[in-house]
């Protein structure tokens, strides 16, 4: 018994009522472009009609709490053109007339609380919200039916647009009178529908792994049978159709914000599934998840060291799949077989699935075969460069990245400039110290290929982002003690998002929220055995 209005990117959710009818509802205002929840001042209305003009939305008759039995004759006008979001101010007309009070909605606060667990700010400061008091504007006109200010078309343009390979379903435009709205759907089902379910041939397929893994308040490792409860052949199939979609993408993807960042997740799925819980998960808003309004981009090692890399790898193609344009995987170091092999996804295929990993027809070669297809970097409104590991001397241009074809199979024998390209973003950490400068070999990866790992200093950072019009660089590789580091005056920040790292680090994990607004919220979770 509520109704809602777009003004801009807001969407304003006015009145309505609840069990208890004489409880008024706040005002609640969702942020399209930050993600976040306002909630206002009480809104007396409900059975109402709403609409808008520029930046005023109008409340017209209706019910109000205080008079259940009595309709409301008034025109409540929420003023947005003058004031912060903030805050709203109300003022109440009457057949036309202005009244002489005006009401201000104050003290809106974020209606989704954080979870119980620490969140942090980089940049910029918190600002509370202050009491407005508005001074007396111009009233707006309450625009009667005589009046010419506006009216209601008597033509829709219905248009929509289909992938598929039928190009009369492509772009089909075409206008219908109003009165004939309601036979539009019906018209549409049976050619659209079917169009629909063509572009979608893997629904079956994802729905299936997404309905037995994504559980973030149910899981729990210790009833984890040790078999992974899934046929090997469908593991097959979704990694085959995950390199297909992989084909589609560029090495380098451009994503807008909102956006979730996740570092490391090594196959510590239980970590992964206590992340999306505290801070909610890659769902439709229906089912207590944010996709529809936040992307997710995760930096790679999704693989080896934890005990859980099967459902950790199968769970975010799954996710991929269904939600291609808001899940992002970028390739990580120990997205390679022959990393892969030693450090545990090997030995873990080969116990839980009683394959023989070396089989070309192995769900482990095949899910090698689609890692080779993953994209190496992203760039976050054209400011913040994301990367597994880092840059090196061989990679000076993003752009220099897009020119790499892929599949990529790396080697250890660094013979062309591509290749040293991508050990640069894959191996490369920064200096220990921030006064160190330039670069210098980093003897300790030359078990993966000798003399051609660096680290790099805070000099090169600001260079290579200077250089290609970036402000940040995140990344992830290396274990961060308290699950971010920060690195080069804060221009280079590294996370880890699985605790407790091989059992011995007891380090927190940690994922960004990149907002529309460009402030940083760092989202931790602590290791469940200190919880």
């Amino acid at each position: 018994q509520h109704s809602s209005v777009f003004i801009g990117s807001s969407m304003v959710v006015i009145g309505g009522r609840t069990g208890n009818a004489m409880k008024a509802l706040p005002l609640e205002i969702y942020d399209t472009e930050t993600a976040e929840w306002l909630r206002s001042s009480a809104v007396k209305r409900f059975r109402h009609a709403s609409w808008c003009v520029d930046k005023a939305v109008y409340v017209y008759a209706g019910f109000q709490q205080d008079s259940l039995n009595v309709p409301a004759n008034n025109i409540l006008v929420f003023d947005f053109a003058k004031l912060p979001k903030k805050a709203v101010t109300i003022r109440e007309e009457t057949k036309g007339t202005v009244m002489h009070g005006e009401h201000s909605l104050v003290n809106t606060d974020t209606i989704a609380k954080s979870p119980p667990s620490t969140a942090e700010t980089i940049t910029p400061e918190k600002i509370t919200a202050e009491t407005i008091t508005a001074k007396p504007q111009s009233p707006y006109k309450v625009v009667l039916t005589e009046d010419k200010d506006f009216r209601l078309a008597s033509q829709a343009q219905v248009a929509m647009s289909i992938n598929t390979v039928n190009p009369q379903l492509n772009n089909f435009v075409r206008n219908v009178p109003v009165s004939q709205l309601p036979e539009e759907s019906r018209k549409l089902s049976g050619r659209v529908k079917a169009a629909v379910e063509r572009e979608n041939p893997n629904e079956k397929l994802y729905s299936m792994f997404i309905g037995q893994l994504l559980s973030p308040k149910k899981y729990s490792v210790e009833t984890t049978r040790n078999v992974f409860g899934i046929r090997k052949e469908y593991v097959m199939e979704l990694a085959k159709e995950f390199k297909e979609l992989l084909k589609a993408q560029p090495m380098v993807v451009k994503l807008r914000s909102p956006l979730k960042v996740f570092g490391n997740v090594h196959g510590n799925f239980q970590d992964l599934m206590r992340i999306f819980d505290l801070w909610r998960a890659p769902a439709e808003t229906s089912l207590g998840g944010d996709i529809d309004s936040v992307a997710y981009l995760f930096l790679g090692n999704y693989v080896d060291r934890g005990n859980r890399s099967l459902e950790t790898i199968c769970l975010l193609m799954a996710l991929k799949l269904k939600y291609p344009e808001s899940v992002y995987l970028l390739r990580g170091s120990h997205e390679d077989r022959l990393i892969n092999a030693r450090y545990g996804f090997g030995e873990e295929c080969a116990s839980r699935l009683h394959e023989n990993i070396n089989s070309p027809n192995s769900v482990f070669q095949t899910i090698n075969n689609a890692f080779a297809y993953l994209p190496f970097a992203a760039i976050v409104e054209n400011k913040i460069f994301c990367v597994h590991a880092g840059i090196g001397p061989s990679l000076r241009r993003i752009e220099d990245l897009n020119r790499i074809t892929r599949p990529i199979e790396l080697s250890s024998e660094v013979t062309t400039a591509e290749q040293a390209i991508l050990l640069n973003c894959l191996w490369c950490d920064p200096m220990e110290g921030e006064m160190d400068r330039g670069y210098k070999r980093n003897h300790l990866r030359n078990f993966v290929s000798t003399d051609n790992i660096f680290r790099f200093g805070a000099d090169v950072v600001k260079q290579f982002l200077d250089a290609n019009g970036m402000e940040m660089m995140v990344r992830s590789h290396e274990t961060a003690a308290n699950g971010i580091d920060t690195f080069a005056n804060s221009q280079l920040v590294s996370i880890t998002s699985c605790t407790n790292y091989c059992g011995v680090l007891k380090n927190p994990a940690c994922i960004l929220m990149i907002k529309k607004t460009f402030e940083i919220c760092l989202l931790y979770t602590s290791d469940a055995a200190d919880e």
